[in-house]
C-alpha cells in the first residue's frame, strides 16, 4: 500500500511540475510581435508628427510655440520622414567612409558628397578627424 500511494505522489508531482514550466518555442512569438506591435505604434505616431503643421501642434499643446521651438520641430519632421521612406538613419560604422577621410584627409571628407549615402559621408568626416588629432599629437611631439 505504501509503495502505490508513494507512486501515485511522484506521479502527481511530476504532472505539476510540468504544467508550471512553459515551452521555450511558445514564448519567442510573443516577444516577436510585441516587438512589430511596438514599432508599428512609433511608426504611426511619426507619421502623426510628420503630417502636424506647427499650429496643429501650437494648439494641440496649447503653447505658442518660439523660433528656435519650431526649427526643432521641423527638424523633427524631418527626420521623423526620413526614417518613414527607410532611409539610413546613420547608424553603423562604415570602413570604406573612415578610410577616406583617413587616407586623404580633407579632399576624402569632401568627396564623400559624391555618394547619396549619408552613413558614408559621417564616417568620412570622422576619419579626417582622426586624421586631423594625430597630426596634433605628433606636431605637439
Amino acid at each position: 500500500m505504501r509503495k502505490l500511494l508513494l507512486g501515485l505522489v511522484v506521479l502527481l508531482s511530476l504532472n505539476v511540475a510540468n504544467a508550471s514550466f512553459v515551452p521555450a518555442d511558445s514564448a519567442k512569438p510573443v516577444v516577436e510581435n510585441a516587438a512589430t506591435i511596438k514599432r508599428q505604434q512609433e511608426l504611426a505616431v511619426m507619421k502623426m508628427v510628420s503630417e502636424m503643421s506647427v499650429k496643429d501642434y501650437e494648439n494641440m499643446t496649447g503653447k505658442k510655440m518660439k523660433l528656435v521651438d519650431k526649427l526643432a520641430f521641423k527638424a523633427l519632421k524631418s527626420r521623423f520622414a526620413q526614417k518613414m521612406a527607410g532611409d539610413n538613419d546613420g547608424s553603423g560604422f562604415n570602413i570604406g567612409g573612415f578610410l577616406l577621410g583617413f587616407f586623404l584627409g580633407i579632399i576624402g571628407a569632401l568627396l564623400s558628397f559624391i555618394s547619396k549615402d549619408r552613413n558614408f559621408r559621417k564616417w568620412a568626416f570622422i576619419g579626417w578627424g582622426v586624421w586631423v588629432v594625430i597630426a596634433l599629437i605628433i606636431l605637439a611631439a
